[in-house]
């Protein structure tokens, strides 16, 4: 029984690590596309608003920050974001990345490589954990 255990708790890390790190190069690659072809300029952080919400039986915050850039085409303009990172205050600078068809389809670099860098680690040490309790368990038997 405990062997089965070994075995399953080895392939759902597998799994679970193989999943992450796709989902991490999936993000990089997407962003990297998107960086191609789009302009690249620096934008402020005009406010940020928090607000408290009753979901799913829980007490949830939910943090949008409103970001203003410059454009060559059409001039100043104003996008909402989800704030992810806890650390970002009014009136901090950031790169803001811009489709020159679509100037509201706009990407914050910055945030999006913390979430896949993290979102690729933890599919490496899934992926490692699972490959160490195996080889540990075949010495085992």
């Amino acid at each position: 029984m405990d062997s089965l255990h070994n075995k399953m708790i080895c392939l759902l890390l597998f799994l679970v690590g193989t999943l992450m790190l796709a989902g991490g190069v999936y993000g990089w690659t997407s962003l990297a596309r998107f960086s191609k072809t789009s302009i690249r300029t620096t934008g402020v952080i005009n406010t940020i608003r928090s607000e408290r919400k009753y979901r799913f039986r829980k007490m949830r915050i939910r943090r949008e920050m409103r970001i203003s850039y410059r454009t060559e085409k059409y001039g100043s303009l104003y996008v909402s974001k989800k704030c992810y990172l806890p650390f970002r205050s009014e009136g901090d600078s950031l790169e803001v990345l811009y489709d020159s068809g679509n100037p509201y389809d706009v990407r914050i670099p910055g945030d999006e490589r913390c979430i896949w860098t993290v979102m690729l680690a933890t599919g490496v040490l899934c992926v490692a954990g699972g490959w160490l309790m195996r080889k540990s368990h075949r010495r085992l038997e």
